[in-house]
């Protein structure tokens, strides 16, 4: 009962986060330079504020909750196979189909890639172990946590040449967040004893939230707007909106 209840919270609080989001995307942020037009910063200020309730509550309500749900094994184990394969297409596509490199460094390139592909082999690896139920080295949990760090490097080195400053910022947020649910995720793949599980928890859970009013306003955006693309062509939604499905798995983890 207790991941049905938070897991209903985040889809409400999601749905209230995009839809302000969106509203504050189309009517508020000037495309040409990424802030907030002056005659409607009282709007911005009202709509910042309510998703930052939104976002509190999808954190507490986890962290309060002293039971945990009974998960039926095999529908567990087929929720993290999609998880991970999911993950493992975004971060491929990213690294060789998305413009997020377009500023960046040859080190930084070079590195960028070499994660993403540790990356994608690491989750396919453990997928396929998953459906075939073969032990494995759970060590492996632990390469895709590269993949979001090089992630950041690259997002904060290009965080002056991006346009959306507003979308910047919380691209960054929902990157940190994400970093920590896998984490998270490789501590308890490693058989690590978490002190704070119901904080692990909530966490993941807040950085479903994130992602998800992170990505799906800009695909909105997209398709309303085509010929606006280019003010996000460098924050690729792809890739937030599986490590939103990721983190919503790794919060089911922490139910077992």
């Amino acid at each position: 009962m207790a991941a049905k209840f938070y897991l209903i919270v985040l889809g409400l609080a999601a749905a209230v986060g995009v839809t302000l989001r969106s509203l504050m995307l189309f009517c508020t942020i000037d495309h040409t330079s990424g802030f907030i037009k002056t005659e409607y910063l009282p709007l911005a200020v009202i709509i910042i504020v309510l998703m930052i309730v939104a976002a509190a509550l999808v954190f507490l309500i986890p962290l309060l909750s002293k039971t945990k749900a009974n998960l039926n094994p095999k529908t567990a184990t087929l929720v993290y196979i999609v998880c991970e394969v999911v993950m493992a297409i975004a971060v491929l596509y990213e690294a060789f189909f998305s413009s997020i490199l377009n500023y960046a460094s040859s080190l930084q390139i070079v590195m960028h890639k070499a994660a993403a592909v540790g990356t994608a082999i690491a989750l396919l690896y453990a997928a396929f172990c998953k459906f075939k139920n073969i032990n494995y080295s759970k060590l492996i949990n632990i390469v895709p946590v590269a993949f979001f760090i090089s992630r950041i490097i690259i997002v904060f080195s290009e965080f002056a040449t991006l346009a959306t400053v507003s979308d910047t910022i919380i691209e960054t947020a929902a990157m940190c967040l994400a970093l920590v649910t896998f984490l998270n995720f490789a501590k308890r793949g490693c058989n690590i004893e978490l002190k704070h599980p119901n904080l692990c928890r909530s966490a993941a859970v807040l950085s479903a939230y994130v992602c998800l009013v992170a990505s799906l306003p800009r695909v909105f955006y997209f398709f309303s707007h085509p010929e606006g693309l280019a003010y996000f062509s460098n924050i690729p939604s792809f890739t937030i909106l599986a490590a939103a499905i990721f983190s919503i798995g790794v919060a089911l983890k922490f139910e077992e």
